[in-house]
């Protein structure tokens, strides 16, 4: 059976949960640990982005991408969540590198967090 992890716009995109990411208090410690299937994006027409103030990232043709991400819960649900605008440029460099290596390396090991006020991901 496929999941259906499919948005038309960008009040959609805004609807999905975000991705549970905490703040952590210094470099020694750590964040959220998800067990990653998929990263993506939505692309969303650029005046769609603006009307809903999430415009800060536009590529050409007049649309902007909206990250998304799957993961597997520890009871193996698999669950679809919008990422925080701060890791768009984290999701776009991992699609690009899929793309371009022609095979994925998920499922994998991904630890998000805020540290000094930035959201990161780093890959396990």
């Amino acid at each position: 059976m496929r999941e259906n992890f499919k948005i038309r716009n960008v009040s959609e995109w805004l609807k999905l949960s975000a991705l549970p990411v905490p703040k952590i208090p210094d470099e020694n410690s750590k964040g959220a640990i998800y067990n990653v299937l998929k990263v993506g994006f939505f692309l969303a027409d650029i005046s769609d982005c603006k009307k809903y103030g999430v415009s800060d990232f536009p590529i050409k043709e007049g649309r902007c991408p909206l990250p998304t991400i799957v993961v597997k819960s520890e009871e193996g649900e698999k669950k679809f969540y919008r990422l925080p605008l701060g890791l768009n440029e984290w999701a776009h460099s991992t699609v690009a590198m899929v793309q371009m290596m022609g095979q994925s390396f998920f499922p994998c090991n991904v630890e998000f967090g805020i540290l000094n006020d930035r959201e990161y991901a780093e890959m396990l």
